[in-house]
Order: C-alpha cells, then sequence, then structure tokens
C-alpha cells in the first residue's frame, strides 16, 4: 500500500510539474508579442506625472527566440514621444495613418500591438508632428531673442520679425506638404480640433510675444486673429504652390501682412479722427458754457 502512495504521488508530482512548464510556455510566448507594464505597489495609487515614474518594457521577439534585454522608457509618454517621432519617417510614403505609426514601431524594435496605446493613431501623429514643429519654431525665438538682449543681434522691424517667422514655421512643412492636405482634414476632424485650435494659438501666441506685442487690451486677441488667419490661409496656398521655391506664397504671406497693417493704420486715423471730433465737440460745449453764464454757480 505505501509502494502504491509513493507511486501515485509521484505521478502527480509529474504531472503538475508538466502543467506548470507548459504554462510557463505560455506565457513566455504571450510576453514576446505584447506590451506590458511593470507596475511596482507603490506605483499602484500614483498618478504618472509624480516623482516615480512607470517602468514600461516592451518585448518584441518572435516566440522560440531568446529574448534580449527588453528595452525601458521613462514613462507612457516618453514611449509615445519614441514612437510617433519614428513614424515621422515613414510618411512620406505611407501617409498619415496607422501604417506609418506600425512602421516606425517596427523601426523601434517593438511589436505593432504597441500602437494600440495611441487614442487615435492618425491625429496622434498629425498633432504630434505640430507641437514638434512649434517647439522648435519657440526655441528658435527664444534663442533669438537671447542675443538681443546680450547686444549680438540687432532687431527687425516688427514686420521683418512676423514676415520671417511665419516663413520659417510653413517651411517645416515642406518635407511633408505632398500629404499635408490630409494632415489638415484630419486636424478638423471633431476628436482633433480643439488640440489643433489650442497648438494654433499658442504658436501665435509665442509669435505675437516675440514680436514685441505685450497688449492686454481687445489688440491682444484682434493680433492673434489675425495671425492666425494669416497663416491658415497661408497653409492652404502653400499645399497648391508649384512657383519656384514658394514664391508665390511668400509673396502671398507678404502682401496679406501688408493688408492688416493697413486696416490697422485706417482703424487708428478713425480712432484719432474720432477722438478729434470728441475733443472738439467738448470744448465748442465748454466755450458756450462759458458764454452763457452756466458754469457759474447760482
Amino acid at each position: 500500500t505505501d509502494n502504491m502512495a509513493a507511486a501515485l504521488s509521484r505521478v502527480t508530482q509529474r504531472a503538475a510539474r508538466g502543467h506548470v512548464l507548459r504554462y510557463q510556455h505560455h506565457l513566455k510566448s504571450l510576453r514576446t508579442s505584447v506590451c506590458f507594464q511593470h507596475v511596482t505597489k507603490e506605483h499602484l495609487f500614483q498618478r504618472p506625472s509624480d516623482s516615480q515614474r512607470l517602468s514600461i518594457r516592451c518585448y518584441s521577439h518572435p516566440p522560440g527566440e531568446a529574448a534580449g534585454e527588453p528595452e525601458e522608457f521613462e514613462s507612457e509618454e516618453q514611449l509615445q514621444e519614441r514612437l510617433l517621432s519614428a513614424a515621422l519617417q515613414f510618411v512620406p510614403k505611407l501617409g498619415w495613418s496607422e501604417d506609418a505609426i506600425a512602421e516606425g514601431a517596427k523601426a523601434l524594435g517593438l511589436s505593432p500591438a504597441v500602437c494600440g496605446m495611441l487614442g487615435s493613431g492618425a491625429g496622434e501623429l498629425v498633432l504630434h508632428f505640430v507641437l514638434k514643429c512649434n517647439m522648435e519654431l519657440t526655441h528658435t525665438l527664444s534663442e533669438q531673442h537671447k542675443l538681443l538682449q546680450l547686444g549680438q543681434a540687432q532687431k527687425k522691424p516688427t514686420v521683418q520679425f512676423v514676415q520671417d517667422t511665419v516663413q520659417t514655421r510653413l517651411r517645416m512643412l515642406l518635407p511633408y506638404i505632398q500629404s499635408w492636405p490630409q494632415a489638415m482634414s484630419i486636424l478638423l476632424l471633431p476628436q482633433n480640433l480643439t488640440d489643433s485650435v489650442k497648438a494654433l494659438s499658442h504658436m501665435v501666441d509665442d509669435i505675437c510675444y516675440y514680436a514685441g506685442d505685450r497688449s492686454t487690451d481687445i489688440d491682444w486677441f484682434t493680433r492673434r486673429a489675425a495671425m492666425a488667419g494669416i497663416y491658415q490661409a497661408c497653409e492652404l496656398v502653400l499645399v497648391q504652390d508649384t512657383s519656384p521655391n514658394q514664391e508665390d506664397t511668400w509673396r502671398f504671406l507678404d502682401n496679406r501682412i501688408n493688408d492688416v497693417i493697413t486696416v490697422a493704420e485706417k482703424r487708428k486715423e478713425v480712432q484719432s479722427t474720432g477722438e478729434a471730433v470728441l475733443q472738439g465737440l467738448v470744448g465748442a460745449a465748454l466755450t458756450m458754457q462759458n458764454l452763457t453764464g452756466l458754469s457759474q454757480r447760482r
């Protein structure tokens, strides 16, 4: 009886080990095709922006092959940044699409399954590019401003500064100009429109700020609305421009800026005329009041 019990125990243990090995093999295969987030206990109730960031490990080696050391990223946001930046090189061929993002994942050695972490694939890609260009422009303007403060550069006239700055930002689109109409239509989708308008307003605000605009009245809104309209109109011209070195677009830009300046000057003239008329009426009223003795207290 004891021998039979011992034999049965050995059979049971071997069967259990077999199940464990099969489970481990299945888990290993699963890990090779998906992206895991390893979150320690102290991370469970923290926001991603806290000092201790989530550690993300991605496994992309095929089943049956030895796995290399997984690449670590500081946060999910950083992984998205890398992924979308890598996808940009495939946009000229594949357009602003999830296919371009999938190719970007492959270029980083990641599984295409990682693309599922993006909310709206194509929209995220276009917005990433727009924000990237805006950051580059702001950095350039900031560096130029520092040189001015140090006396190492000469201040440009405001009109020339605005023309050069808008042209610099538009030139950033040229590597993707063939597919930019698609990007513009993606930005107009309801799910992307809010972020698109926000990115445009921030860019325009930076341009106006470094151009020297410190107004806090209604002119603040007027100038920025005019600048946003000019930029968007120039984008529409640029995607259809077949002239050498985009000369038609730059001419259009110069004309629109001059139009805005002309309108502003006319408005000032009207305001000045109105103020002069008002002052004249007030002066006439005071003169009449003095002549009739109405200014004397009774």
